[in-house]
């Protein structure tokens, strides 16, 4: 994954894609306007821990002990909308990795289930590989588990677990390697390495894999386009990944009874 990434983005391939740390930011409220006292707990120490790292000036005391976790000292405004550009410029920031990570998945999916290139396992403790697995194994749109710990279940090819006693480490063919990273090298050379070369509707599966939980209009507040448009290409993500259809607002919790 990272040679390949390192071939398709050059400098911009940072060797971390799998896993980048992300920040959520608050929820904005009344018409775009964030609200210190309106956010949770995490979003106010995710800020306040922005402000120590990056505005220092401020002079941030350290959270308190409280019974439910860490509290944080009271933002002023100033503070509070520093926090919020910070915040955003770091969700930009991890969109963009997890966006290049997705890429590189895709285009590995795409040559394994082609036959352009080839896959076997291996016992993680060692010892012989596999027979060549055949490329039906890689026709699904659930294989993001895959790349977590570059592992699978010869068992359960398609199962959404990342390891485990019968998973088994997963290799490529060298020759299909060589020839993957010579046709990247070659046509991105002078593409533009940031996520504005990465179809949109690719960078939301990127996003709604890294974050199951955020609704479709968390998702929209990532994206600088139109409402019309963003619609368009959750409609093609939708189609990739099904279960986006679902991602609508968060149910309400039962309301107990008296």
């Amino acid at each position: 994954m990272n040679q390949i990434g390192k071939a398709k983005f050059a400098e911009s391939w940072t060797g971390f894609e799998g896993s980048p740390p992300r920040l959520l930011t608050p929820t904005e409220v009344f018409g775009g306007t964030p609200s210190a006292e309106l956010a949770k707990p995490n979003e106010q120490l995710a800020i306040d821990q922005l402000l120590k790292k990056h505005r220092p000036d401020f002079a941030r005391p350290d959270p308190e002990r409280g019974r439910f976790g860490a509290v944080v000292a009271p933002f002023t405004f100033e503070q509070w909308m520093e926090g919020i550009r910070l915040a955003r410029e770091s969700d930009q920031k991890s969109l963009d990795i997890r966006s290049r990570f997705a890429a590189v998945v895709d285009l590995v999916v795409e040559r394994l289930r082609e036959s352009r290139m080839k896959s076997a396992l291996r016992p993680i403790k060692g010892g012989d590989f596999s027979v060549f697995l055949p490329s039906s194994v890689w026709n699904s749109e659930r294989l993001d588990a895959r790349f977590s710990l570059c592992q699978m279940n010869p068992l359960k090819p398609f199962d959404i677990g990342i390891a485990g006693d019968d998973y088994q480490l997963i290799f490529v063919d060298v020759v299909g390697l060589e020839a993957l990273l010579k046709d990247e090298s070659c046509a991105e050379q002078a593409a533009p390495s940031s996520s504005s070369s990465i179809e949109p509707w690719r960078r939301i599966l990127a996003v709604k894999k890294s974050s199951p939980h955020l609704t479709r209009s968390e998702i929209s507040k990532q994206f600088a386009m139109s409402t019309r448009e963003f619609d368009r290409h959750w409609k093609r993500a939708a189609e990739v990944m099904p279960e986006l259809k679902k991602a609508g607002p968060p149910k309400k919790p039962p309301q107990p009874s008296t």
